[in-house]
């Protein structure tokens, strides 16, 4: 069974783009102020979470994203771009006054003991909805011109080999 190819497939995701981080660390004892454990951290990882999660699973498949939604001005965003322009994840944020929507994990030997949302939801706002609704467009214009012009393409390699087939065919004995 051969495997797929996904290398001419574009696909946009539109939602909630959000920034995960997990602390990971040791628990070697319980804290004296609440019966909670005590997690030393040793090591942080960021990774795109929320639609920004989904997009980099479909680059990972071997297809393109492109990523639209809201986030904040803020350093949260900066990694995210950081994390999504190594997969190649074309994005367009819609910058709001609020800080990116963050989700904060504390793993502490193997196991999540708590997770902290950081989030404020964004109200409707009809200019950011329509700039939406322009970029999504925007992009599927552009897909539709890229898949005109591979069609194309595709159209002349395909002339090329059939002159090629024939000319091998008819002029071979000469």
């Amino acid at each position: 069974m051969g495997s797929l190819n996904f290398d001419n497939i574009r696909i946009i995701v539109i939602g909630d783009i959000m920034l995960d981080i997990y602390y990971y660390g040791k628990v070697n004892r319980l804290s004296p102020e609440a019966p909670v454990p005590v997690v030393k951290v040793d090591h942080i990882t960021y990774t795109p979470g929320g639609a920004a999660n989904v997009a980099v699973n479909i680059a990972d498949v071997g297809a393109s994203a492109f990523l639209l939604g809201y986030a904040g001005d803020d350093e949260n965003r900066k990694k995210l771009e950081k994390l999504l322009a190594e997969k190649k994840i074309e994005r367009d944020f819609i910058s709001i006054k609020k800080p990116t929507i963050t989700k904060a994990r504390i793993i502490g030997e193997r196991q999540q003991i708590v997770r902290m949302d950081f989030e404020d939801p964004v109200e409707d706002n009809k200019e950011a909805e329509e700039f939406l609704k322009k970029a999504f467009m925007q992009q599927v214009e552009k897909t539709a011109m890229n898949r005109t012009e591979q069609n194309r393409t595709e159209q002349q390699l395909s002339y090329q080999t059939m002159e090629k087939e024939f000319a091998q065919k008819n002029f071979a004995n000469l």
